[in-house]
């Protein structure tokens, strides 16, 4: 018996040719996850119950003018009014600190959450959604984000996050603590996009899918230093037909990180992107 199971693990350890199948996804911390939507609702309470101040709400109107300029396509006026947007944002947080802003960006989550809602259930695009959304609804529909019955394909927690991360970066403040993103925030986001990033096919446009998800894995990789970059980019490289390429991104990674839970998985993939780059098949990466 001791001998089969010594025969079997140095079986298991020795590497196969197993073409990539599984792309890495950030780690979630799921209890955070619901820690950080909980406040963001009473936040909401809050600003429903007490009326924010003249500059507060100003930042809130700008925020609107900029969406609804942006969901009418009239790309010039919005980067004017983004501009103003900052601007007022810099002059609210100086007057009222940042609970007061903390709040509004809740209180506009909220109320976009419940527009989206509204469509989705076969109303038109209202004012809420065009002014807070901006172009979302266009731009999820050309990138699959809405299946055949109209909805989007994100969570209720997936949607705050996007909002959350698209109103920090309009009102300039997607660096600053508290409004920058938290690292369950980031992964939430980034998550979502490599679960849902356009697959390789014969497409003119694989190219340019290929280079848009490995752009995705280098913005996570600059937010979340635990995620293995470099094993993902030989997955997507192997995908889109770079075997060279995905030779050298995998065997950095094992380098690297020569033990751990995708050890094995990445010595297998490597052997798989060294048979196909031995065999010369033409890479459209390099």
């Amino acid at each position: 018996m001791s001998v089969g199971i010594a025969l079997l693990a140095a079986l298991l350890a020795v590497p196969r040719e197993v073409p990539p199948d599984v792309l890495p996804l950030p780690r979630i911390d799921r209890q955070e996850q619901r820690r950080i939507s909980a406040l963001e609702r009473v936040r909401a309470v809050e600003a429903l119950q007490n009326p924010l101040p003249f500059d507060v709400r100003a930042v809130g109107e700008a925020f609107r003018r900029f969406g609804r300029a942006e969901n009418d396509g009239r790309s010039a006026a919005a980067v004017t009014l983004q501009q103003e947007l900052a601007r007022l944002a810099a002059k609210a947080r100086k007057a009222q600190g940042d609970a007061m802003l903390l709040r509004l960006r809740a209180l506009q989550t909220h109320l976009f959450l419940g527009s989206l809602a509204s469509w989705e259930a076969g109303g038109p695009v209202t004012s809420d959604l065009a002014e807070l959304g901006g172009s979302l609804v266009r731009d999820a529909t050309r990138l699959g984000w809405v299946d055949r019955d109209g909805r989007f394909i994100m969570s209720r927690i997936e949607r705050e996050v996007l909002f959350r991360i698209r109103w920090a970066r309009l009102a300039d403040v997607l660096d600053d603590h508290p409004f920058a993103p938290s690292l369950t925030d980031w992964r939430t986001y980034y998550r979502f996009l490599l679960e849902h990033a356009p697959r390789p096919g014969d497409t003119s446009a694989a190219r340019q899918q290929a280079l848009a998800t490995l752009e995705v894995v280098g913005a996570l990789e600059k937010r979340d230093p635990e995620y293995p970059a470099l094993l993902a980019r030989g997955v997507l490289l192997y995908e889109h037909g770079a075997y060279a390429a995905a030779d050298r991104a995998l065997g950095a990674h094992l380098l690297r990180f020569p033990e751990g839970p995708w050890r094995l998985r990445a010595q297998n993939y490597l052997t798989a992107a060294r048979a196909k780059s031995r065999q010369g098949t033409q890479l459209i990466l390099e």
